[in-house]
């Protein structure tokens, strides 16, 4: 993704949008940013699709055959795991609010970067 055109040049022009930071060399490419006062990590991946088909999820089997590159499987393992995770939790619901008390008191310690050692990522992914 490119600095001035394409998504990035368009979330430049978002007046809530603050701390905009494309990260496109990293092991899983991301832009950053804070969208009123809710930090998102965007991660985007390409298929090799003139369009995307209603029925494609990130668990579809074909998925990985389809990205164009590696680092987009990087960027879709994510989303697989999150699911993954979902279908084996017998209440959702409550699985859900318990990891959002996890990762706010985590965030309150500053206990939440897995570059310290620490969960990140997709550990909190199925919020």
């Amino acid at each position: 993704f490119s600095e001035e055109s394409g998504l990035v040049g368009l979330l430049r022009s978002v007046a809530e949008l603050e701390k905009l930071q494309a990260l496109p060399g990293a092991y899983v490419p991301v832009i950053k940013f804070v969208l009123r006062g809710v930090p998102v990590d965007l991660l985007l991946v390409r298929l090799k699709l003139p369009s995307i088909p209603p029925t494609l999820s990130a668990e579809s089997e074909n998925i990985v055959a389809r990205c164009l590159e590696e680092v987009d499987v990087h960027s879709l393992n994510g989303a697989r795991v999150a699911s993954a995770l979902l279908r084996l939790v017998p209440n959702v619901a409550r699985f859900r609010t318990t990891l959002r008390a996890v990762k706010l008191w985590s965030q309150q310690r500053d206990l939440n970067s897995n570059l310290m050692g620490f969960p990140g990522g997709v550990a909190c992914t199925p919020i």
